[in-house]
């Protein structure tokens, strides 16, 4: 089949539409099937059948998920939305829980660290949801009866080695370092420890609570906020509840896909990011 060309016409295309009108034209006349589409393997909508991009590549709609960078590579972390809040004081906000992934069922985990060598920090792009009567920096404060009376206590933000709520007989409370830090993470928040000194939180080794179990992670925050978390901890490991031995990951975290970040890239304007 022969098509008519008009020459001004294409001589007035912009590129783009006239690559994708050649190409249309070529595989056509030699008898090949035209799929259009993103042809980006990173892109939110990339389309593996595709043999000619079309321009459509988008890179923003999918920015969800957790990234992370850890110095130990069975060492990870995972953040689950557990609750989105659509009305009453929390609506708009998500509350997360934190987890550090483990490589075995009977590791133990001591604790969540941070000093002038590697920080820790949890933070947000707005703030923290903080739980004004009960609420505390752990969830010691959190039982049934308590959430039967104030019921955002459930959705308070707080630190934690493996426990939502009081310690039990056979687990330990989490106990709370020296430091500023956990009442600026009190008053809504984000903190960051990096000085010489140090600071963050543990548990007595040997408490249950403190084992990853079969799911091979341990919980280390809730976290109510309608903005994006980030952070960065230490963490003390015992392979295999083994305590002549231990592993300390550095790692760094973000909700959302790191490579995918989007917004204004302009350092002059008012939303810069």
């Amino acid at each position: 089949m022969i098509f008519p060309i008009n020459k001004s016409s294409f001589i007035n295309m912009p590129r783009t539409i006239l690559f994708l009108v050649l190409t249309a034209i070529t595989s056509q006349y030699f008898g090949q099937t035209d799929i259009l589409g993103c042809m980006d393997s990173t892109a939110c909508n990339y389309n593996l059948d595709a043999n000619v991009d079309d321009g459509s590549c988008d890179f923003c709609s999918c920015s969800v998920g957790t990234w992370f960078e850890t110095s130990e590579a069975e060492y990870g972390v995972e953040i689950e939305a557990v609750a989105e809040h659509s009305e009453g004081d929390l609506s708009g906000m998500t509350t997360y829980r934190l987890y550090l992934t483990v490589p075995s069922e009977n590791d133990e985990i001591i604790n969540f660290t941070g000093n002038d060598e590697f920080a820790l920090s949890l933070a947000t792009t707005t703030s923290f949801y903080q739980e004004p009567v009960f609420g505390g920096a752990t969830p010691e404060n959190i039982s049934e009866a308590a959430i039967g009376f104030i019921p955002n206590l459930a959705y308070d933000s707080w630190v934690t080695v493996g426990l939502d709520g009081p310690a039990s007989s056979v687990e330990s409370a989490t106990s709370l370092l020296p430091g500023a830090w956990f009442s600026e993470f009190e008053n809504g928040n984000s903190f960051i420890v990096d000085d010489g000194v140090g600071s963050g939180w543990y548990v007595i080794p040997g408490a249950t609570n403190s084992v990853a179990g079969s799911d091979l992670r341990i919980l280390f925050a809730q976290l109510t906020t309608d903005g994006i978390i980030s952070g960065s901890f230490r963490s003390q490991v015992f392979p295999d509840g083994d305590n002549s031995n231990d592993v300390r990951p550095d790692i760094e975290f973000l909700e959302g896909n790191s490579d995918n970040i989007c917004g204004c890239m302009d350092d002059a304007a008012c939303n810069y990011n």
